[in-house]
Order: C-alpha cells, then structure tokens, then sequence
C-alpha cells in the first residue's frame, strides 16, 4: 500500500497553499493505511438496530417468564441469558431457539440495507446469569472478548 502510495505521489501535483506555498506533502514513512469488511460492517449496522423498544418486543416474545435474565445485544444475534446453568441446557435442550431466530430475522432483515442477511446465519444463543458470574466475574468486557 506504502508503495502505491509513493508510486502515485510521484505522479501527482499538490496544489499550492496560501502566499503560493507547496504544502506539506505527506510522508509515506509515517502513513497508516486500515481497511474494513463492508459486508461485516453493514451485518453489524442492522443487527444494531434492534434495540430499545424493539429489544423489549423481542425479549417479551421469548416466553421465558421469571428464568430470564437480560439479552447481551448489539453487533451480531443477541445472546439470551436466563439465570441458571441448569435453564440454560433446558431452554437449549427445548429447541426453542429456533424460532427466536425465525423472530430476530424477521425484526433484522428490514435494516439490512444490502441484503447480507440471511435466515441461515442467525443463530440464538443461550447462556446463564451463573456462567456470565463464575467464568467472566460479572465483567461484559471479559464476555465479549
């Protein structure tokens, strides 16, 4: 990348600044190039867009009563928490999660702007209170990384 850099600056005129002056060409030595994924970022924009209310809609669609906890949200298909290690392999033994993805598709695909999404790729996961306490010392930090 340096090198296309330096290749093109070669090929370039930088127009001159005020009183006429060359201004600062930049120093290739100290460039920084960062790339990004679109189609990962445009996936994480819509999964994004289902909180607040919508997130509330959602997690009173799970039908998980007085076990649930909280759902973690934000780039990717939420995580669904309920309290202990035990519900969680119930709730995951159940099935059910199935059709919460169904539901989080059907709220996500009208903010997937290019069409990146499909039924396929969402997954619901699972996971306790107990297990978020024990192995990641409460810390959404540490769970996330």
């Amino acid at each position: 990348m340096k090198r296309m850099f330096v290749e093109e600056r070669g090929n370039t005129r930088f127009p001159t600044g005020p009183l006429g002056l060359t201004p600062a060409v930049p120093d290739e030595a100290r460039l920084f190039a960062s790339f990004e994924d679109f189609e990962r970022l445009a996936l994480e924009k819509a999964h994004g867009s289902i909180h607040g209310r919508r997130l509330r809609v959602f997690e009173q669609q799970l039908g998980l009563g007085d076990v649930f906890w909280c759902t973690a949200s934000g780039a990717e298909p939420p995580v669904v928490f309920v309290y202990t290690d035990d519900q969680a392999a119930a709730v995951r033994a159940s099935g059910i999660q199935r059709s919460w993805a169904e539901l989080w598709y059907a709220m996500v695909k009208p903010y997937d702007e290019f069409g990146y999404i499909s039924r396929e790729d969402v997954e619901i996961v699972v996971d306790s209170k107990q297990n978020f306490d024990e192995n990641y010392e409460s810390n959404w930090r540490y769970y996330s990384t």
